[in-house]
């Protein structure tokens, strides 16, 4: 097969496989979402009936997050996959955070970073 089609195939841009924002966003673990429309349009072009209401529905409910989990840059992940993900991810995301802070000379003392990881779960958990 032709290395190109292989690739577009792969890349659910011929023939899609997926029905919902959320199954599409699944399917690749996390997409680059840096910028909100260029990410719309990319996880629409990869649904099987393209629709700018699906994604917007999809990311109102919370069933696929825009965070900042792998870089210092934002990606999509599915609300499925955003626990696990945070549990590989977030041991590294901290000594970072932590080598920023302390650089800056910023710091929190164990009572202030409690209530700011209550505040985040509370708001996730909403979701």
């Amino acid at each position: 097969m032709n290395p190109i089609a292989i690739r577009l195939l792969s890349q659910q841009l011929i023939c899609p496989q997926f029905d919902t924002p959320q199954k599409v966003v699944s399917h690749f673990g996390a997409m680059q979402a840096q910028d909100y429309r260029m990410v719309r349009w990319a996880v629409m072009m990869r649904t099987r009936k393209p629709s700018s209401f699906a994604f917007k529905n999809a990311y109102d409910e919370g069933e696929i997050v825009r965070l900042h989990l792998l870089r210092g840059t934002w990606q999509l992940v599915s609300n499925e996959d955003y626990w696990w993900m945070l549990d590989l991810i977030s041991p590294k995301a901290t000594s970072v955070v932590k080598g920023w802070m302390k650089s800056n000379k910023i710091s929190f003392d164990d009572s202030e970073l409690n209530q700011i990881h209550e505040i985040f779960v509370q708001k996730i958990n909403d979701y």
